[in-house]
């Protein structure tokens, strides 16, 4: 992370230890699972002594996004989202906005991810990317 005010490359997740992983994880924190999603938490003691957490989340074996802040803030200070090409997309301030999506009988089938140019990137089990 950084202090002067910008946002900072993505994290090296070589300098972060493994934390734990959350399968069919809520991606949007309003209690409507996605399955197949799966977030894979580290960490690491920043230089200030505070503990930074790092989210990647992966769904259908293609990474999406990864979200990264300090344990016991409210949200995520950073994120990026992972394009369509493979590349990553700017890395931008606070949570990255993802939508779940629902089929026709309310079932969860994917996700919604912005991007900073404004595409929309939908993912899931049965929707192409």
């Amino acid at each position: 992370m950084t202090a002067s005010g910008t946002a900072p490359r993505l994290p090296d997740l070589a300098q972060h230890a493994f934390h734990r992983v959350i399968e069919n994880i809520d991606p949007c924190g309003d209690g409507r699972s996605v399955t197949g999603l799966r977030g894979t938490f580290f960490r690491r003691v920043d230089e200030r002594g505070r503990l930074e957490s790092v989210g990647r989340y992966v769904l259908g074996g293609r990474e999406v996004f990864l979200a990264w802040g300090y344990v016991g803030d409210a949200d995520c200070a950073f994120h990026a989202v992972r394009l369509p090409d493979g590349s990553w997309d700017t890395t931008r301030r606070g949570c990255p906005q993802v939508d779940v999506v629902e089929d026709g009988d309310g079932r969860v089938v994917g996700i919604r991810v912005m991007a900073s140019t404004g595409a929309v990137h939908v993912l899931g089990q049965t929707l192409d990317g």
